[in-house]
């Protein structure tokens, strides 16, 4: 009996890859649909927004941002139960006190601390996943230059962190929802749309408005040509 089934089993994946196969070999010599090429000028034109549809996408992506602060929220929060990474929890203040190398450099540029992530991100300031990934590569480029000595095992130990840090860091972000990632490309597109029809549409009332102001300033008075006589000549 199990022998049976055994065999039936195995004819029957045997058949299941041979369909597939033919299948392929079908699709190979099928002909590829021709889509017609897009119009570069109807690209760029922006569709009449009401306001109402403008209301109904900007709730969209503010959906859809929070969604993606709360994910990012998490991966940041996730490094402080690493007692290894809790020099990167301390203030902006406190690292530069402990780069005491001579030579270093203080003036470094961006973010030196996983809390001035946390402030960005509470801000609103992350709109994708790049802007995060940018500011965790700043951390770990700026442990180099603060800490640069080789004999020093702490200085070590610091850029060897950073370094962890980072490697971390970036296998958290690979695992951020994929449809986060691209209902906010698809948010960031729309909210250029609507800036940009908000902007033609001011630009076009400020058009219309001087138009109208030339005709008025251009047309002649009911009394005459529409400019005054000096008082010598009225008198």
């Amino acid at each position: 009996q199990d022998a049976q089934l055994f065999l039936a089993g195995l004819l029957h994946r045997g058949l299941r890859t041979l369909l597939d196969w033919l299948l392929e070999q079908q699709n190979q010599h099928s002909p590829v649909p021709e889509l017609p090429p897009a119009d570069k000028d109807n690209q760029d034109q922006q569709p009449d927004l009401t306001p109402a549809e403008m209301e109904r996408e900007e709730g969209e992506d503010a959906y859809w941002q929070r969604l993606f602060r709360s994910q990012v929220r998490q991966v940041l929060h996730a490094f402080a139960q690493f007692t290894r990474f809790s020099i990167f929890m301390q203030s902006p203040e406190d690292i530069l006190k402990a780069a005491q190398s001579p030579g270093a450099i203080h003036d470094v540029p961006g973010p030196l601390t996983i809390r001035e992530m946390i402030a960005r991100n509470d801000a609103h300031e992350y709109l994708c996943v790049e802007a995060v990934r940018k500011d965790f590569k700043q951390i770990h480029q700026n442990m180099q230059v603060l800490f640069p000595e080789e004999n020093n095992p702490a200085e070590c130990q610091v850029r060897a962190h950073a370094c962890e840090l980072l490697d971390k860091a970036e296998i958290k972000l690979d695992c951020i929802d994929k449809e986060v990632v691209k209902m906010l490309e698809r948010c960031r597109r729309h909210r250029e749309q609507r800036k940009s029809y908000v902007n033609n549409q001011i630009q076009a009332l400020c058009e219309q408005t001087a138009a109208s102001n030339g005709d008025t300033s251009a047309s002649p008075s009911a009394t005459g040509s529409g400019v005054p006589q000096p008082k010598e000549q009225q008198r």
